[in-house]
């Protein structure tokens, strides 16, 4: 065991420290275990160098007494910060720890702590924090902290992901709905045009088919081979090919005629 400054019996603002427990697994920083001088007597595991920096003043109750004061508890932003250090802390967390804390992805001091929230609530509402907005870390790999992070938006946050496909061309390295937003394309029809191989020039630049047409009506879809309307009715568990049409209402009208000549025989009465 390497050698430690005893600080059994000193007191950090309402944390009184009571005895050594062993060092962090990461970092190899001593941890203490401290009793909170609040009416619950609550007794936490901290840091010395939390102590020591003042990051670490209490159980938790002064932040909550703070977050109380200023009824900050039920904003949108106390619940991120909560999120934030869940799945960094909390190995029972249900906020994917595994790809967070296990990964190393810590949150900087200035977030921690009694004070902790009441900086992540200032450094919100002055770096452009908004409803419709989620927090990112420009750099995945790293830290939650202020240089790192950012307020974005969805689609923002969606081509900041580790698991993006990052494409080279030109000089230029996007992912690939950055690529579909440029071509103009939609991003399933990049993919499989990617799939089927080919210059990526030419992908990139063949602009989307046109839409095909459509009739909105039940059995009447375009023929792009005729280029007209083609009636289908379903007989007996089978479409039977009707006829083309060169003009959606004549295709209509044969469809309304042919039903009612069915209705009739069906009906047996051999009148229309």
């Amino acid at each position: 065991m390497g050698k430690y400054r005893d600080l059994t019996g000193q007191k950090f603002d309402r944390l009184t420290v009571v005895k050594y427990i062993g060092r962090n697994k990461i970092n190899r920083g001593a941890i203490w275990l401290c009793e909170c001088c609040c009416e619950n007597k609550t007794k936490i595991e901290v840091e010395a160098r939390r102590l020591k920096a003042g990051t670490k003043k209490s159980c938790g109750c002064l932040q909550r007494e703070s977050i109380t004061k200023h009824n900050l508890s039920r904003t949108r932003i106390y619940k991120i910060h909560k999120s934030m250090m869940d799945r960094c802390n909390n190995p029972n967390s249900k906020t994917n720890y595994d790809n967070y804390g296990a990964r190393g992805i810590r949150v900087c001091e200035e977030w921690l702590g009694d004070e902790g929230f009441i900086n992540f609530y200032k450094w919100s509402l002055e770096n452009g924090y908004d409803d419709l907005l989620t927090l990112d870390r420009k750099d995945v790999n790293g830290n939650y902290e202020p240089e790192n992070c950012r307020w974005a938006t969805k689609k923002e946050q969606g081509n900041n992901r580790r698991d993006n496909t990052l494409i080279k061309h030109n000089g230029e390295v996007k992912t690939l709905s950055q690529w579909a937003e440029k071509a103009g394309l939609h991003i399933s029809t990049l993919l499989n045009r990617i799939k089927r191989g080919g210059d990526l020039a030419v992908i990139l630049s063949t602009p989307p088919q046109k839409a095909k047409k459509q009739s909105n009506i039940k059995g009447i879809i375009w023929a792009e081979r005729y280029q007209k309307w083609h009636l289908l009715i379903r007989e007996n568990k089978k479409r039977k090919h009707v006829g083309y049409y060169v003009n959606l209402e004549d295709a209509i009208k044969a469809k309304d005629m042919y039903l009612k000549i069915r209705e009739v025989n069906n009906n047996g009465t051999g009148k229309m």
